[in-house]
């Protein structure tokens, strides 16, 4: 169901369940439903035409709430609720998605909005990401046509495929499908949120892990790897960690809703991913591969990484 002229809706407008006579109660227990099955989600309140309050959630956790205002966001305490709604009857929406797209959508209500874009077709938007490219520009990308919305980071000037998500009028995908006009937002992150940081290193663990699982799968072949795959399994099966290595590739889907949280994940993640190594070819060797592999990052995720002492002599030694 889509919201009405006088409910416009922020992210996905396309999806999700609207009570028009939300309520308080209704509120509550659409908060339970998200937090009882573990969904990612929103729930978006209707305040009047110009101001809407999110309540995001990653996987059941509350991942923050957002006062938006003129698309503007910023963030607010759920105690704040009662002041900016009264509980009078209002249109509330429920959204579920995957958790992918959750961590997108926190990543742009913790980040600054820098430019707005029209963009008339495809040769505009070819014109544009050869741009970005030229210019090894670093951000998320918010955008939108008449049936497709999603959200893309591009780092370095190359788009980052898991961090791509866009609902394409039947379901999310990690690519867009249209090439119509569309409307463009470009995002600049605020370093010290919560979604940037959990989005930093994230990036680093993808990039120091898949490069130090290459270079093992290149001594040892795939199927110590699958080995490997297999305790991976197990240790994040417990904590229910999205997260799991397919074809000597790390795949992170997990959605954090705090820095902390993740980089625990992480630190077992290296744990067993260096007990496992070890035992096949040695310490001297480990060490050696994990700190090469850690010195192909860039300066960004490096500092991200080190920050949390998710680094080589963690593990290593």
């Amino acid at each position: 169901m889509t919201l009405t002229d006088a409910n416009p809706s922020r992210f996905f407008s396309h999806l999700g369940n609207i009570e028009l006579k939300g309520s308080p109660a209704f509120l509550d227990a659409q908060q339970a439903y998200l937090r009882d099955n573990k969904a990612s989600g929103l729930i978006e309140i209707q305040v009047n035409a110009a101001k809407q309050v999110i309540l995001l959630f990653a996987q059941g956790i509350y991942a923050g709430v957002y006062l938006l205002e003129n698309d503007n966001s910023n963030p607010i305490h759920l105690t704040d609720l009662a002041e900016i709604w009264d509980g009078t009857q209002t249109p509330i929406r429920t959204l579920e998605f995957p958790h992918t797209a959750g961590r997108m959508v926190w990543l742009a209500l913790e980040s600054q909005i820098s430019q707005r874009l029209e963009i008339s077709g495809n040769e505009e938007w070819n014109h544009l990401s050869k741009r970005w490219k030229t210019e090894s520009f670093s951000g998320l990308i918010e955008a939108a046509s008449e049936k497709e919305q999603g959200f893309f980071y591009i780092m370095d000037g190359d788009a980052l495929n898991p961090e791509t998500i866009f609902y394409n009028g039947q379901g999310f995908d990690n690519q867009e499908r249209q090439n119509n006009a569309r409307k463009v937002i470009v995002y600049e992150h605020v370093p010290a949120s919560q979604a940037y940081q959990c989005f930093i290193l994230r990036q680093g663990i993808l990039h120091w892990g898949n490069e130090t699982l290459s270079r093992y799968k290149a001594l040892v072949g795939q199927k110590l790897v699958a080995m490997m795959q297999e305790e991976i399994k197990q240790m994040a099966l417990p904590w229910q960690w999205n997260i799991y290595i397919e074809s000597a590739v790390i795949n992170d889907e997990h959605f954090f809703h705090h820095a902390e949280t993740a980089v625990q994940a992480y630190r077992a993640l290296f744990m067993e991913i260096e007990t496992q190594i070890d035992m096949v070819i040695g310490h001297a060797l480990t060490r050696r591969i994990l700190h090469e592999t850690f010195e192909t990052l860039n300066k960004d995720t490096r500092a991200a990484l080190e920050l949390h002492r998710l680094i080589p002599a963690a593990f290593s030694e």
